[in-house]
């Protein structure tokens, strides 16, 4: 497409209106599940080549997943050199980037509430990792994953040169990344590199990787699911396990079960081992973790224990004052134990079991005189 009209230099209430369509739109490109568009991609990629001045790879090898892609690529890597063709390079320094003006990007950030066109959908840009516990022959996986173009995830900032593009005439300038707009919406991460052997003869290769086929998030677009992995790549069997945005390993979400207090212990990250507390459950690691006894009284136990790195796990135990519906073997009523978490300030039992309530810290503040 050649330029008919010069850009639009003001951003208008028009303008602002279209660009929520374009949000929904790229934003679905990043969270594609289907099978990779083969031939879309590759055309894409040898496109995105071509405007860089490089010399397209004749062949595109395709791999079930980013995981299969890095295991083929790190394979190759000590020949192997990065050919510099990160797709955010691209746009860092080209015209495009010049050219519209600051105060009309900013006008749109302002309008949307967002740094960038829209929230990226898997967030794997910044957090798909191979823990190197759970791989430990996989010396520089993680190195090889960032040295991905994003591909489907990519989108977020391209949804945003989309719309100069096509809304405010800025086509000569955003040309060079035509290639970028099919890879997004076609295929998942992909890796361009140089390969040079020993005579210096040099070639050019990539890798491509098909998209997931399942991906969960919670309503901050931050990976997430309970009971199975929140992103899986059917092909191979691959994925990622996290709850909240915290990455995990795959028996923390699928057999909490198993999570022992020698295991939350010895947990380095402090945010893996808040996960693998809650899934353990608190009350019952105060109880086998050897928790120390800080406060009695008529209302309750108080307990507290450190934790490394992490704020200490206080609780109250708290006995119920009504009886279970039914008897135990023996016919006697049974009245069960309850647990309340509390802030790690309270060293009375009653003043922390009145923080639960949202009474005030002191014995007039929470002094029932029937509990049901």
């Amino acid at each position: 497409m050649s330029q008919s009209t010069p850009p639009l230099t003001e951003l208008t209430e028009a303008h602002k209106a279209l660009f929520p369509g374009y949000l929904e739109t790229w934003g679905a490109y990043g969270a594609e599940g289907r099978p990779a568009n083969r031939k879309r991609a590759e055309a894409g990629i040898r496109k995105a080549f071509e405007l860089t001045g490089q010399t397209a790879p004749p062949h595109i090898t395709w791999c079930a997943s980013p995981f299969s892609a890095v295991s083929g690529i790190v394979e190759l890597k000590d020949a192997a050199s990065m050919l510099k063709l990160r797709s955010r390079s691209v746009v860092r320094n080209s015209p495009s980037r010049k050219k519209i003006r600051p105060e009309i990007m900013w006008a749109i950030q302002q309008a949307f509430g967002v740094k960038g066109p829209v929230k990226d959908p898997s967030t794997l840009a910044k957090t798909l990792v191979i823990r190197p516990d759970e791989n430990p022959s996989r010396e520089g996986f993680s190195q090889t994953l960032g040295e991905a173009c994003y591909g489907q995830d990519d989108s977020n900032w391209l949804c945003f040169y989309k719309f100069f593009r096509e809304e405010m005439n800025y086509i000569d300038d955003t040309d060079e990344i035509m290639g970028l707009f099919e890879i997004a919406q076609s295929c998942g991460w992909w890796w361009p590199y140089r390969l040079v052997d020993d005579s210096g003869t040099t070639a050019t290769f990539v890798f491509a990787a098909e998209r997931h086929s399942v991906l969960k998030h919670n309503q901050e677009d931050r990976l997430h699911c309970e009971d199975g992995p929140a992103m899986f790549f059917a092909g191979d069997g691959s994925g990622v396990w996290a709850i909240n945005g915290v990455f995990l390993p795959r028996y923390i979400v699928e057999e909490p079960e198993t999570i022992t207090v020698k295991q939350i212990q010895k947990e380095e990250n402090a945010e893996v081992r808040r996960v693998m507390l809650e899934r353990f459950g608190p009350d019952r690691y105060i109880q086998e973790a050897g928790a120390q006894e800080i406060g009695r009284d008529d209302f309750g136990i108080l307990y507290r224990i450190e934790i490394p790195d992490d704020e200490p796990l206080v609780m109250v135990k708290v006995i119920n004052s009504t009886a279970e519906p039914r008897p135990d073997k023996d016919g006697n009523m049974v009245f069960k134990d309850y647990w309340l978490r509390v802030p790690d300030t309270f060293t009375v039992p009653q003043e922390a079991i009145a923080w639960t309530f949202e009474k005030e810290n002191t014995p007039e503040g929470y002094n029932p005189v029937l509990e049901t």
